[in-house]
């Protein structure tokens, strides 16, 4: 690919996001990760090679997935990005389950090395019944011992319209080289009059 390949002609780039995609789709993380740089695919993401997490604020296109979100288009379970709430400014991400679906709509794979990180989210339309609360999860995409080890489960304890944050810290083992950051959400029987959002989803390093 490097031979023949240029990621700022339009064409060339639509080839190496599938490239990054199917790699993505086989778990072939490495190499999938060696293409995002080394194309400089990376760079072009927005805070991409700053921020730990690609359009942590929802706020672009899902471009080179799965390093940037992939978003669930089912009927009756979804997520997509919205107009904020009066208030905010740019987009949330709206989270949608009916039907008695739930499951993971939002998902992004991230390489974060070893060590103590802290997620900040912003939630809004918290729904009253926890179990259809949005749930963030953290967990190894590629782990030589234990693979879809889960990091983090965070769910909020709270619920209502006004928009507050949930936090954790959370460990990277050496052995989990790939992650996935996810958004989960469950639905009851109809589709819900007032969704529940998210934004902005924030990763960083733990201080000590």
């Amino acid at each position: 690919a490097q031979g023949f390949l240029d990621a700022s002609k339009p064409d060339d780039l639509q080839m190496l996001d599938t490239l990054v995609q199917n790699l993505g789709a086989l778990r072939e993380y490495d190499l999938a990760w060696q293409v995002f740089t080394g194309f400089g695919l990376r760079a072009r993401s927005r805070n991409g090679g700053v921020a730990l997490l690609v359009d942590g604020g929802f706020e672009t296109s899902s471009d080179h997935e799965p390093f940037a979100w992939v978003l669930s288009e089912e009927g009756d379970l979804w997520a997509a990005r919205q107009q904020a709430p009066k208030g905010r400014e740019g987009q949330v991400l709206g989270l949608v389950a009916h039907s008695g679906r739930s499951g993971e709509v939002a998902r992004q794979l991230v390489r974060l090395g070893p060590g103590r990180y802290q997620v900040v989210a912003t939630m809004g339309n918290v729904p009253q019944d926890a179990f259809e609360r949005p749930e963030l999860r953290l967990s190894c995409a590629t782990a030589d011992v234990k693979p879809g080890q889960v990091l983090l489960i965070l769910k909020p304890t709270f619920s209502g319209e006004s928009a507050r944050q949930v936090s954790a810290r959370f460990t990277v083992p050496p052995t989990c080289r790939f992650q996935w950051v996810a958004v989960a959400v469950a639905g009851g029987g109809q589709q819900p009059d007032v969704v529940p959002w998210v934004d902005p989803i924030r990763l960083a390093r733990a201080s000590r």
